[in-house]
């Protein structure tokens, strides 16, 4: 039900999925990024939440995952999806909030490839910890919003998201 959902959110919307551990976040992910030809970045919070949905996008999507599906944290390197991003073959880059605000490479690329229209979907994973864990905590979460918006402005088609198992209404009050 999620899933169907996800993928019928209107390009230029926002999304919150709330789901228990196991429910199906990632597959709502991958559909998404599989939805039409573009790339979508996913922010993951933390090095080995994004190596193991990584592992689990390139096992279950059946195609040239080489040229698809990438991850980069600081020893990583970004050339080969560098490569496919300018093919226009990149589909998913999963990315910590901190290499996609600091990395001034990274933003100017994926900058260019909004402006051509080839960047669809954001998707924020455990989006609760920016709303919960507050604006000390990791400022870069913090930033996410104001490159989101920045975005937007030369393409208001993407779509934004947030994805939690732990989410609660009293998150927000």
């Amino acid at each position: 039900m999620a899933v169907t959902g996800a993928l019928r959110v209107p390009y230029g919307f926002s999304c919150l999925v709330s789901m228990t551990t196991g429910g199906g976040k990632s597959l709502i992910t991958q559909t998404v990024a599989y939805q039409e030809k573009g790339l979508t970045i996913v922010i993951v919070p933390t090095v080995s939440l994004m190596m193991d949905q990584y592992r689990n996008a390139r096992d279950i999507i059946k195609s040239n995952v080489d040229d698809e599906i990438f991850y980069h944290h600081s020893e990583s390197s970004l050339q080969k999806f560098y490569e496919c991003l300018e093919k226009k073959t990149a589909r998913i880059l999963f990315v910590s909030p901190e290499s996609l605000i600091k990395n001034k490479e990274l933003r100017e690329r994926i900058q260019k490839a909004n402006s051509e229209k080839y960047l669809k979907n954001l998707v924020v994973d455990e989006a609760h910890i920016i709303i919960e864990w507050g604006s000390s905590f990791r400022i870069d979460f913090q930033c996410l919003d104001a490159l989101r918006k920045n975005l937007l402005q030369d393409n208001k088609d993407i779509r934004t998201f947030l994805l939690s198992a732990t989410y609660r209404d009293e998150t927000i009050r």
